[in-house]
Order: C-alpha cells, then sequence, then structure tokens
C-alpha cells in the first residue's frame, strides 16, 4: 500500500499571537515577532523583537532554529522610498520619505525535512487566515532569497503597484 506525500497538517494559532500582532501592527510597540509551531500543532510566539531592533537581528532570530528547522517570523520593515518626496510649498524634491511594510518571512532552509515543510506551509496558512494578509510574502529556503537589499526592493515594488 502506497501512502499519499500529500500529507496535510492541522496548525492552529494560539490567541496571544493575534494579541501580539495586534500590538505590533496597529500600536508599532514592536519590530517583529518570530512563530514556531509547538509539539501539539499549535502556532506560538517563540521571540518578540523591540523597536530598537534591526532586520539583521530579525534575521537572526528567525534563523536560530537551525538548519534542520523551520519558522515564520513577522517584521514591521522601515525602509527609504525609492521617490525623492515634493518639499511642501516648492517644486523641488527632497528626501526619499521612510516608508513601511508588514512583511511576513517563511523560513524553510534546505536542510529541513519535507514534513517540517508541510507543517510550516500549513501554518503559514492558518497564520495569514488568523491574523490577516501581510503587504509582503517571503519564502526562504537560504539567507541570500532574505537579505535586507532584496526585502526593501520587494517593499518598494509592492509599494509602487498598490494593493492587489
Amino acid at each position: 500500500m502506497l501512502l499519499s506525500r500529500n500529507i496535510r497538517y492541522s496548525v492552529s494559532v494560539d490567541a496571544t499571537c493575534q494579541t501580539f500582532y495586534e500590538q505590533l501592527q496597529n500600536y508599532k510597540l514592536y519590530r517583529y515577532l518570530i512563530f514556531y509551531i509547538r509539539t501539539d500543532n499549535v502556532m506560538d510566539i517563540e521571540k518578540i523583537g523591540t523597536r530598537r531592533c534591526s532586520y539583521e537581528q530579525f534575521l537572526n532570530d528567525l534563523r536560530k532554529c537551525g538548519t534542520g528547522d523551520c519558522r515564520i517570523g513577522i517584521c514591521d520593515m522601515e525602509y527609504r522610498s525609492s521617490m525623492p518626496a515634493a518639499r511642501a510649498g516648492s517644486s523641488l524634491m527632497g528626501d526619499r520619505p521612510l516608508r513601511g511594510s508588514l512583511l511576513l518571512v517563511q523560513w524553510s532552509p534546505e536542510g529541513a525535512c519535507n514534513t517540517k515543510r508541510t507543517l510550516y506551509e500549513s501554518g503559514l496558512k492558518s497564520l495569514r487566515d488568523a491574523l490577516g494578509e501581510c503587504q509582503v510574502l517571503i519564502k526562504a529556503t537560504t539567507t541570500e532569497e532574505a537579505t535586507l537589499a532584496q526585502v526593501v526592493e520587494q517593499c518598494r515594488s509592492r509599494s509602487r503597484s498598490g494593493p492587489p
């Protein structure tokens, strides 16, 4: 008898995830949240980054699980717009304004087994259903797929194209 490789996991989201997400999104209390899936298939918060944390700290905390495990993170990204801002009362162009985007990153390193990857893919869907859509989604298997430069370019591209 052959077993199907299309195994689906049921992952629920702990209520605290919603609370901390709302505090990050609406009140800007945190820079980022790192989520993991507990042994009882419940998504929970593993790490909370303060507003002073950088994107590099977010990426490091996301990858702390090692090459054999996966994580999901949400980061309140701030970056400079690619377009200069017009100064009030003048036709001269000023500094590039600061923009913000909610970034959702699924970290599934190449060394993680397919079971973990499938579990976190299901967890990503559950988290998006519970929290709503983030502005930018990154699915990374290597560090190079989630560099600051690449993420900022995706954020800029998304802001130029507008909402879906």
